[in-house]
């Protein structure tokens, strides 16, 4: 979990150093998805009331780390183009 969180970090730090080139990008951590899937919103309501309601006109992708056990995956919700995708 730790090694997919920081590196997450590096892609989002990586956006904002670049932010001329490249995507604008707002990661969640690992631990998100497992919460939201097990407990429902009212377990992550503390984590996306931190977040600013701009930050759907401020980011490009948003990205969800999701861990199924034996490999990772990822969700990512493409602003610009109004789409959901989801690498496995």
């Amino acid at each position: 979990d730790e090694v997919i969180n920081f590196y997450m970090q590096l892609i989002q730090e990586r956006s904002e150093d670049h932010a001329k080139q490249l995507p604008r990008v707002h990661v969640f951590s690992t631990f998100f998805y497992p919460k939201l899937k097990d407990r429902g919103y009212e377990s992550v309501k503390t984590a996306t009331r931190k977040i600013n309601p701009s930050l759907l006109v401020s980011k490009d992708l948003i990205l969800f780390p999701i861990h199924l056990g034996m490999h990772w995956c990822m969700a990512a919700i493409d602003l610009q183009h109004k789409k959901i995708s989801y690498f496995d």
